[in-house]
């Protein structure tokens, strides 16, 4: 988008001001942004050079496209460019402000500061736009933590139920000890077998007996 002939104009005075070396990035503050689709954002540069006067502070892509002007000599105190004036307004402290970002606002903004008696600072600032869908790589170290978290929770949980156990099982051991002269489960069972076999042999002695007292009889 061409901005208008007219707005032009007013970057024009930096060649008026003094310019006592190349552009210095040193003395301007400026944080790069991570945004959401829809979100609405502030670009703000930070000017760290004390002892100098803004005379205008320039706003552009980067690339000589300019987006608005902050003025400090005269009655506007400012404009925005017509082709982003329906989502681009100055902010306080020389910044603007971008009302519903989308993802084709991503890209690298200049703030460019011209001042008396220096001359002009650029500082620049990056802004991406991510649709509310993208997992940043913060998203992905909370999930991480989480699941860490959970997985320690898990084993601290495992190993107090199972030392629980263990100190249970004990404990019943001492209450109820085993005895060394026990007899075996098996012999149980042997010996009510020999009591029943002992019962039959006496049946049949007693019928034979009975048998004999009654033959003599």
């Amino acid at each position: 988008m061409t901005p208008n002939p007219r707005h032009l104009t007013m970057p024009m005075i930096f060649f008026l001001l003094p310019i006592t070396g190349a552009v210095a990035e040193t003395f301007l503050r400026a944080e790069n942004i991570t945004a959401t689709d829809g979100d609405t954002v502030t670009l703000r540069c930070q000017l760290l050079k004390q002892d100098t006067k803004v005379t205008q502070v320039n706003w552009d892509f980067c690339n000589n496209m300019y987006i608005a002007f902050h003025v400090n000599y005269s009655d506007t105190k400012g404009t925005v460019v017509k082709e982003f004036s329906d989502r681009v307004s100055l902010a306080k402290d020389y910044g603007i402000t971008i009302t519903g970002v989308n993802r084709n606002d991503t890209g690298q903004y200049c703030c460019i500061f011209i001042t008396f008696p220096y001359g002009k600072f650029t500082g620049k600032i990056f802004l991406q736009v991510l649709s509310k869908a993208t997992w940043t790589h913060g998203d992905y170290f909370w999930i991480w933590l989480g699941l860490g978290i959970l997985i320690v929770f898990a084993v601290v949980v495992a190993g107090s139920f199972y030392y629980k156990k263990r100190k249970s099982q004990a404990f019943y051991s001492n209450i109820h000890p085993k005895t060394s002269g026990a007899k075996p489960v098996g012999s149980h069972t042997a010996d009510s077998a020999l009591i029943i076999s002992t019962s039959e042999d006496k049946k049949e002695e007693d019928s034979e007996y009975f048998y004999i007292f009654r033959k003599g009889v």
